[in-house]
């Protein structure tokens, strides 16, 4: 009989222990549940707090530099049109960046093909005869840099280390960079790079892929680019652009 009633005890014992261990876990789950939720809710608005997810600003500042891009193209009857930024990819040895250029924003002629999806994280040093003038406004094969003396743009433009360089394809040493700009189909470059405590943070740039650009055209064009760079860097800059490059000229 003690034997029954201690196993009878026993098994309650048991079934008191169970019952409050299933307790125990659905409470559990019910408070993992709660924070899970919690930190759902909560991660994003961090992460938006610190600028990972686009903004509205975001979103107005790609709006105006398309416009500009749209713009740009009409004005030299141009292919295309865009905009090129140097970022650092990670880097080679300790303090020695491996610098990479994407292009951002493109707008191209109707017929002509968006090559921008090609153009992303290309090793600066495989096309540095391409943005070298840019940068150094150094002439070499193939690149011409404009005196900027006879631009209608210099009584207005304050921006040092600012260039315009006209790229010929077919007079390109040979290398990646005129592979690249072949492989696009590209006869005629003109940039202009993106200036901002004078050191070079970007390029606007326009192609001419049926024809070359006659000699005689290059300031005209350069001017244009030259203006657009100028406004594109307000945008990028996310400064009030009300006033980018109302001190310019206008100019046809």
């Amino acid at each position: 009989m003690n034997d029954l009633i201690g196993r009878a005890s026993g098994e309650f014992w048991i079934l008191i222990g169970s019952g409050i261990g299933l307790a125990l876990g659905a409470v559990l789950l019910t408070l993992i549940g709660m924070l899970r939720e919690c930190l759902f809710n909560l991660i994003p608005k961090m992460v938006a707090r610190l600028g990972s997810y686009p903004a509205k600003k975001d979103a107005e500042q790609n709006h105006k530099i398309y416009t500009e891009l749209v713009e740009l193209r009409v004005l030299t009857d141009a292919d295309r049109s865009y905009v090129i930024r140097f970022h650092n990819g990670s880097e080679f040895l300790p303090d020695n960046p491996r610098w990479k250029v994407s292009c951002t924003h493109a707008i191209v002629r109707s017929g002509v093909t968006y090559e921008s999806s090609k153009l992303q994280e290309i090793l600066v040093s495989r096309i540095y005869n391409i943005v070298d003038s840019v940068i150094t406004g150094n002439s070499r094969q193939g690149v011409k840099v404009l005196d900027c003396a006879t631009c209608r743009l210099k009584p207005a433009c304050q921006r040092e280390n600012k260039h315009i360089v006209v790229i010929q394809t077919d007079e390109l040493e040979s290398s990646f960079g005129r592979f690249m700009m072949e492989n696009h189909n590209v006869k005629t470059v003109v940039q202009v790079g993106i200036v901002d405590n004078g050191g070079v943070i970007g390029i606007v740039g326009v192609d001419f892929c049926d024809n070359k650009l006659p000699e005689a055209d290059y300031m005209s064009v350069g001017e244009q680019v030259c203006k657009a760079a100028e406004k594109i860097r307000y945008h990028l800059l996310f400064k009030d652009v009300s006033a980018a490059g109302q001190n310019f000229p206008k100019i046809k």
